[in-house]
């Protein structure tokens, strides 16, 4: 800085001052090159029982940032939650079931639990709600004759929890869409108009309309593909996002102040979407699959996909990072999932260990410091 600084002075009065606009503009963006990287809490945390096969978590975090993290195991659902830095043991909150979903109240302590299981000769979507101290008793919300399964929520903006999944019993699969005022009660559950598929996934974007994405095809001779449909007073018809030329599926939707994003596997590839005045715009490209995604509070975007090296991630506000990796070293990963606060992601997955069993594993990196600017003196 002082040999900067003598430079200076030896040059004409113009050309100082357009140098130091030179150096200062360096220095500032120096600062926040420096900060553009996240911060890893600590190494992955085992959160399920050592020994016991588990797999496919679903995460949530409330509004205080208490983490409640659901898995599969003996063919059941077990449930855990960090308070306070530390983990509680593990309990089973479902004697059967799969495929959990989870979401958190926006206000408050609330945290919604939804899964298929079999009921009655068919699979049905069953719902439960944690009030801060304790689950409430399971709802069957789906209760009809069909198959029901593939789960998701999404909060709205005045606190209705919105679930969607798919259904088999208008006789071929369709999404259906049930809406509670508690987590507790579903009044009776509907098809979204013309939206035939499964694997649905749903967000509210910041103008409160609701967003839903589900993979449909028409026959097994044509491949998969990511549809969607909004809903703002009345369900907007379902338009088809790609081509059809690769299996495109496992749609995933977030949103935060300022935007809203669509991730999904196509092919050998995580592609990620941003909706533009209403449209679906191309937004990145990786090599790769099963991709998960989060924006916090702040409005940093954060995605994450599969690779044979291990998981990678992407993140930024007004551009994107260079992916970087994690998890990497092991006999085997998957079933990624994203949560995220006001200024932290949380992540599951799960994590094949010595001898075969697959365990649950936890980290979390603080995206703060993307937009804290050192201020210079």
């Amino acid at each position: 800085m002082k040999v900067l600084f003598h430079l200076s002075l030896a040059l004409p009065k113009d050309a100082r001052r357009l140098f130091s606009g030179i150096v200062l503009a360096f220095l500032w963006v120096s600062a926040f090159t420096a900060l553009a990287l996240p911060v890893q809490a600590a190494p992955p945390q085992p959160i399920s029982p050592d020994g016991q096969d588990a797999r496919y978590p679903a995460i949530a975090v409330t509004a205080s940032g208490v983490v409640h993290v659901v898995w599969e195991q003996d063919n059941g659902l077990w449930s855990t939650r960090l308070e306070q830095g530390s983990w509680t043991t593990p309990v089973q909150v479902a004697a059967q079931g799969e495929s959990p979903t989870l979401a958190a109240s926006r206000v408050d302590e609330e945290v919604y639990l939804a899964w298929a299981q079999e009921f009655g000769g068919d699979y049905e979507i069953f719902a439960r709600r944690w009030n801060g101290s304790q689950w409430s008793t399971p709802q069957n919300v789906s209760d009809n004759d069909g198959g029901s399964s593939s789960p998701a929520f999404a909060v709205a903006p005045n606190g209705q929890i919105h679930l969607v999944w798919a259904d088999t019993s208008p006789g071929v699969e369709t999404v259906y869409h049930a809406i509670s005022t508690d987590g507790i009660a579903w009044p009776t559950a509907s098809p979204i108009p013309n939206a035939l598929g499964g694997s649905p996934t749903a967000v509210f974007a910041p103008d409160g309309t609701l967003h839903v994405a589900w993979q449909h095809r028409a026959n097994f001779a044509e491949k998969l593909r990511v549809w969607v449909a909004s809903y703002a007073g009345s369900w907007q018809a379902p338009t088809v996002l790609t081509d059809g030329a690769q299996h495109a599926l496992a749609p995933t939707l977030a949103a935060g102040p300022g935007r809203t994003l669509l991730t999904w596997e196509e092919g050998a590839q995580a592609k990620l979407a941003n909706l533009n005045q209403g449209v679906w715009q191309a937004l990145a490209v990786e090599t790769g699959g099963a991709p998960a995604l989060g924006v916090t509070a702040n409005d940093v975007a954060y995605w994450a996909w599969e690779t044979d090296a291990g998981f990678f991630r992407r993140f930024g506000r007004g551009g994107w990072s260079d992916p970087w990796s994690w998890a990497t070293n092991v006999q085997s990963r998957g079933d990624l999932a994203l949560a995220v606060s006001q200024d932290q992601v949380h992540m599951v997955w799960a994590e094949r260990q010595k001898g075969g069993v697959w365990r649950i594993l936890y980290n979390s990196e603080s995206l703060s410091m993307l937009y804290q600017p050192i201020l210079l003196r």
